[in-house]
């Protein structure tokens, strides 16, 4: 298992697995998504040292981190943004979260938050706790919005 830093040449690659990991994820097509905003994010994340990008076995699957403060508290917190593994590579994809960890360490976080789409047992016997449960509720655009549109 090969995981490494994303660059740029990797963008077409980040495009083709984006499309995928929308298309396995529980919600994926529901989600607002701009390819082309979110192509210029990753751009931006590759040369960033804030933002995590690597590439799991030339193509296996790919992961995206990033670092901030919490609203809560002027603390570091590396977060997850992507983490997608691809069905036949499954089980593989633990080396990009071992590769984000050492990261986090480098960057001398107090916490690391992960998403998933469901209660993941591994991630508790990790370490991890369950911190929140998200929802998400499409909202009917204003009638100006869809005028301009």
């Amino acid at each position: 298992m090969a995981v490494r830093h994303a660059t740029q040449d990797d963008l077409p690659l980040l495009k083709e697995l984006s499309t995928e990991f929308r298309a396995v994820h529980k919600r994926g097509k529901q989600l607002p998504y701009d390819e082309a905003a979110w192509l210029e994010a990753l751009d931006a994340a590759i040369g960033s040292d804030e933002m995590l990008v690597l590439i799991l076995d030339e193509g296996a699957g790919f992961f995206v981190g990033a670092i901030s403060a919490t609203p809560y508290a002027p603390i570091p917190v590396a977060n997850e943004l992507v983490w997608y593994t691809k069905p036949e590579s499954r089980g593989r994809g633990f080396a990009l979260y071992r590769a984000f960890m050492r990261w986090a360490e480098g960057k001398n976080v107090e916490y690391v938050f992960l998403t998933m789409p469901e209660p993941t047992p591994a991630l508790e016997r990790l370490g991890f706790e369950v911190a929140d449960i998200g929802y998400f509720k499409k909202m009917p655009r204003a009638a100006a919005v869809r005028a301009a549109e």
